[in-house]
Parts: structure tokens; C-alpha cells; sequence
């Protein structure tokens, strides 16, 4: 497995796996957001591929800083096709991003599952996370109709 910084020609391949984990993408929208995530100094895109070059694999990073917590990383998002889950893809993944945290000078960094997401508990439990608390995550759309 080959992990390696994501690039905006990615975004049509992580468009097609982010649909195959679930989640809606627009091809164009995804790509002018790597554009924009890629150029930013303060956020990172990591891709796994396969020996073929199939990218199965994708991991984004945030730093950010907060008035309670100082400067800490985010898990922005994680995702591993099916046929590679459970295959050390999302460990790879994690030790680039905990390569580049450290450099970044944070010494925390925070993932969150959802209740429903027990392979993703189970993931973040083996790589050394501990749960903090369970807490409900609200969503405001500000979109007027």
C-alpha cells in the first residue's frame, strides 16, 4: 500500500469512494474543494493506493486552534474502501497524518466516531484513542429555501 498527499486530479476517484462509503460528492464541487483544502497550510489530504494505483483510501487533517484547548488536530474525515478495511490501510494513513501533526507542533489529536459506527470505535480504540465522552454533534443548515 502506497500513502502519499492527495491532489486535486484525486478528486474524481475520492468523489467515486466517498459514493461507495455513502456519502453524496459532486465531482465538481469535491474538486474545487481540493483545490482550495490543498493550498491551505493548515489542512492535509492523504491517499492510499494500491501497487495498480487504485486509490482505496483517504484521510484529512485539520489544524486548528481554540481559545479552551490551544492548537490540536481534527480528523476531518477517514475513509477506506470495503475490500481493504481491516488490512492496516486506515493504520498507514493515520502514521503519515501523526508524522505531520507532530511537525505542526500539536501533541493532540481527536477523532470522532458516530454511535453506529462500531468498526470506526473499534479502530480508533486499537490506535490508542481514548473515548472522552459521548456528546450529540447539532447541525444547523443556513441555507434559506
Amino acid at each position: 500500500m502506497h500513502i502519499r498527499q492527495a491532489i486535486p486530479d484525486d478528486a474524481t476517484a475520492l468523489a467515486r469512494l466517498c459514493i461507495h462509503l455513502g456519502s453524496p460528492a459532486d465531482n465538481e464541487l469535491l474538486t474545487s474543494r481540493m483545490i482550495r483544502l490543498c493550498a491551505m497550510a493548515d489542512h492535509r489530504i492523504w491517499v492510499a493506493c494500491t501497487p495498480t494505483g487504485h486509490l482505496c483510501g483517504w484521510l484529512h487533517i485539520a489544524i486548528v486552534f481554540s481559545l479552551d484547548c490551544g492548537r490540536q488536530a481534527l480528523i476531518q474525515g477517514l475513509g477506506i474502501e470495503a475490500p481493504y478495511q481491516g488490512q492496516g490501510t486506515g493504520r498507514k494513513l493515520l502514521q503519515h497524518a501523526e508524522s505531520w501533526i507532530i511537525q505542526q507542533h500539536c501533541t493532540v489529536l481527536l477523532g470522532s466516531a458516530d454511535a453506529h459506527q462500531d468498526g470506526r470505535q473499534l479502530f480508533f480504540q486499537a490506535e490508542g484513542f481514548q473515548c472522552q465522552n459521548n456528546q450529540y454533534i447539532y447541525r444547523k443548515s443556513l441555507l434559506r429555501h
